[in-house]
């Protein structure tokens, strides 16, 4: 089990960091509180207990869904996770056997 203070999946991140791309992509799809909760955290948050035990790599972003058990604090890994579950019409992100594996990874990687 992932530890959380919230049944809601989370995103934690730190303004102007590589989470801010992850954050603008929640808001444009509309599921900011509903039903991703953002908690904006300083830099000094990353490195306090709380924070190591949703993510030992004490980084942003940290994306926790605790009732999937799932914890991903891998930038790429997020956006692709959050994308694969809220953008079902591709408005962001390239639609998987259109786009090739190698422009959908530049898309979502470079």
């Amino acid at each position: 089990n992932v530890p959380c203070s919230t049944m809601a999946p989370t995103l934690y991140h730190v303004p102007k960091t590589i989470s801010s791309p992850i954050y603008q992509a929640l808001l444009e799809l509309d599921v900011v509180d509903n039903p991703v909760k953002v908690v904006t955290l300083s830099f000094g948050d990353l490195k306090s207990s709380k924070h190591l035990a949703r993510n030992p790599m004490g980084s942003s972003p940290t994306f926790v869904d605790e009732e999937r058990s799932i914890g991903i604090w891998e930038s790429g890994a997020v956006l692709t996770y959050l994308l694969e579950e809220h953008d079902k019409e591709y408005r962001l992100h390239p639609r998987p056997g259109v786009a090739s594996p190698g422009d959908r990874a530049k898309f979502l990687h470079v």
